[in-house]
């Protein structure tokens, strides 16, 4: 049996004010879909699913620029699905950006809520923490340190029946020379 060209619909709608340093997002994106293409685990093929599905998000975005080198960034996001599941209803971001001397530091803070994935296998909430620092030593040479997943909690993904993490939690020290 062949697989059928996904039919979708979508459309997508955001507005933008900015005052004075903070610029604030209101948004939304809608899609329907028939016709989606999944996977049987059992015979290791994929086939065209003739329900449809229904998929919503909605978000509000706040940027505040403090100078040209240090900001904050906040967003909240809310989904609505029928017949698309396996995805987070709501998640937050929270990001910072600052400038010190000669370092660049940079946080940031994911938020995912749990959810019901493939296999009614449930999806923990994800809480992804990373951090990172940039000394300009010179014009030539950067050191660099990153934490990625420090908190051990991002959102996981269920595949084959397991859940599994996008990337371990790790710290990665570089040292970049531009010639």
């Amino acid at each position: 049996m062949a697989l059928e060209s996904v039919k979708s619909l979508i459309g997508k709608v955001e507005l933008e004010h900015r005052i004075d340093e903070l610029t604030l997002k209101i948004g939304g994106a809608a899609t329907k879909t028939k016709d989606g293409i999944k996977f049987n685990p059992i015979n290791k093929m994929y086939f065209s699913d003739s329900e449809k599905s229904t998929f919503g998000q909605y978000y509000i975005n706040a940027t505040y620029r403090f100078d040209a080198d240090n900001k904050v960034i906040a967003e909240y996001f809310r989904a609505y699905k029928e017949g698309a599941e396996y995805s987070p209803n709501n998640g937050a971001l929270l990001q910072l950006y600052n400038r010190a001397g000669k370092f660049d530091i940079y946080n940031e803070l994911i938020y995912r809520s749990s959810y019901v994935g493939v296999y009614d296998q449930k999806i923990n909430t994800g809480i992804d923490y990373t951090a990172g620092v940039i000394y300009h030593y010179s014009k030539q040479l950067d050191v660099k340190l990153k934490g990625e997943n420090l908190f051990d909690r991002a959102t996981q993904i269920g595949m084959s029946g397991l859940k599994i993490a996008p990337y371990d939690r790790r710290v990665i020290l570089t040292l970049e020379y531009i010639f």
